[in-house]
């Protein structure tokens, strides 16, 4: 049973894809039970690159919790949409941090 609604912080980089990567951070959405585990819906990230004039979105679900000595936190592993000249997509895993934002 999940104790109490909170976020997670993320952030990364996308693989090295056509001579370049995206920086990328932000919070999960609030969780989602299920089973005896958890899940978050990565919220979709708008990858701004200036430099290479195009943009990807990534949206995923973030694995169940992984319980350590600090709480817990969630692995990731998505692909982004294809973009740019030429089309191309990149990959992004990581981890979250351990829970912030807690809510009742």
């Amino acid at each position: 049973m999940l104790e109490r609604e909170h976020h997670h912080w993320y952030g990364g980089a996308t693989s090295y894809e056509h001579g370049h990567s995206h920086k990328c951070s932000g919070y999960t959405e609030l969780s989602t039970e299920v089973g005896h585990s958890h899940y978050h819906r990565i919220i979709i990230i708008v990858v701004k690159d200036r430099e290479h004039g195009h943009d990807h979105e990534i949206e995923m679900m973030t694995g169940p919790g992984i319980y350590d000595e600090h709480g817990h936190h969630h692995r990731f592993i998505g692909e982004s949409s294809s973009n740019g000249r030429p089309r191309h997509s990149h990959y992004f895993e990581s981890v979250t941090s351990p829970p912030i934002g807690y809510y009742y």
